[in-house]
């Protein structure tokens, strides 16, 4: 669990670092790189802005902000806890060898893996 929170943490530095380089590209204007000053994360802005510059900060602001919420709602039932009753029937449903730990379906009658035979209980 730890490892997939450090690559979804990686994977968000990446996307604000591109929005980032996006905003620096489109509000400059396209003649010139002196419309605009950057102070993480404000954006100062000096002198005028085109309207390319205008179109190209929203597309780049929808895609980020789709990009940055679509593992909110994919993720959205990652933590919703099964009740007591769905849990305990998910566990008889299997056992364990004794010999070497193999899960296995309720009715083996033998481990498949180091093929230990199960006793019927009485």
């Amino acid at each position: 669990m730890d490892r997939s929170l450090s690559a979804f943490s990686i994977i968000m530095l990446g996307f604000i670092l591109i929005f980032v380089g996006m905003i620096l590209i489109a509000m400059s204007n396209t003649q010139e790189f002196s419309g605009f000053v950057i102070i993480f994360p404000f954006v100062f802005l000096i002198g005028d802005v085109t309207h390319t510059g205008w179109i190209f900060f929203a597309i780049t602001l929808a895609i980020v902000v789709v990009f940055l919420l679509a593992p909110l709602w994919i993720f959205r039932d990652f933590y919703k806890v099964l009740p007591e009753e769905e849990i305990y029937e998910q566990v008889r449903r299997y056992k364990a060898c004794p010999q070497c730990g193999t899960i296995l379906p309720i009715e083996a009658k033998y481990c498949w893996n180091c093929g230990y035979k199960f006793i019927k209980e009485m």
